[in-house]
């Protein structure tokens, strides 16, 4: 899968929601990095050193783009391994937005205070962004 669509920091993916909503609102909220995002590969019971995917990783029904965003049909990236790959999706970026709310909420227990209500940890997100 060749991915471009989301080549920098100022990029939203083409596979996103880019807004406004119907009623007017203005979506997304937040974003996240998702497309080429380095992940670990699912590992076979005895990986060699430079480590052996699993049979169940899949090429063809998991959206991995590593070795084509850089010109090559190989999936894994960097070359000549099989330990770390590229992929792009909601699947990480919303562990990257979780992780930040699980950050704000310890903040504010760090400092004393009751844990940030829902609303008070998308606030502080939402005001720590830039646009």
């Amino acid at each position: 899968m060749y991915d471009d669509g989301a080549d920098s920091a100022n990029d939203i993916a083409d596979f996103s929601c880019l807004g406004p909503c119907a009623d007017g609102r203005m979506k997304p909220d937040l974003v996240a990095p998702g497309t080429h995002i380095s992940g670990g590969v699912i590992q076979a019971n005895l990986p060699g050193p430079n480590g052996t995917a699993d049979s169940c990783f899949n090429l063809t029904t998991l959206q991995v783009c590593g070795g084509d965003i850089f010109g090559n049909d190989f999936p894994f990236y960097p070359d000549g391994q099989e330990l770390y790959t590229a992929s792009s999706g909601t699947s990480h970026a919303a562990p990257a937005v979780a992780g930040a709310a699980a950050l704000v909420r310890q903040y504010f227990i760090n400092h004393g205070l009751p844990p940030a209500s829902p609303a008070m940890t998308k606030a502080y997100l939402m005001n720590s962004a830039r646009y």
